[in-house]
């Protein structure tokens, strides 16, 4: 099973690979680097729906430094998304995808700046 991300302005949406057995999904938001993550959270989904987007997070991959440019944090949002049969047994799950956050940063000139 894979998992996809699509941009959204101030978030994504994840969506996934059919699994013929599964009776529900679960979607993990997660938070942190490449050695830690902290799981902020967990959607249940229907079987017959496979994607979900995620809205009002903040841009947590750069942040702006003294010189009115971006600098990276380290951090980003990961999801991941796990397939349940009906017997309650998780039988498939994607690896951790990593999702950037896109923004309004400014505006330069009359056109709209989209950070990513």
């Amino acid at each position: 099973m894979n998992a996809y991300i699509g941009p959204m302005l101030h978030g994504f949406m994840v969506y996934w690979d059919e699994e013929k057995e599964a009776a529900r999904y679960y979607v993990h938001l997660l938070i942190g680097d490449q050695q830690a993550y902290h799981e902020i959270g967990l959607v249940e989904v229907d079987r017959n729906t496979k994607y979900y987007s995620f809205n009002n997070l903040a841009k947590i991959d750069k942040v702006r430094n003294n010189n009115n440019g971006l600098s990276p944090t380290g951090k980003n949002y990961y999801v991941y998304v796990e397939a349940e049969d009906k017997n309650g047994k998780i039988i498939s799950k994607t690896d951790n995808v990593c999702a950037v956050v896109e923004t309004f940063s400014n505006t330069y000139n009359g056109t709209l700046i989209v950070s990513r």
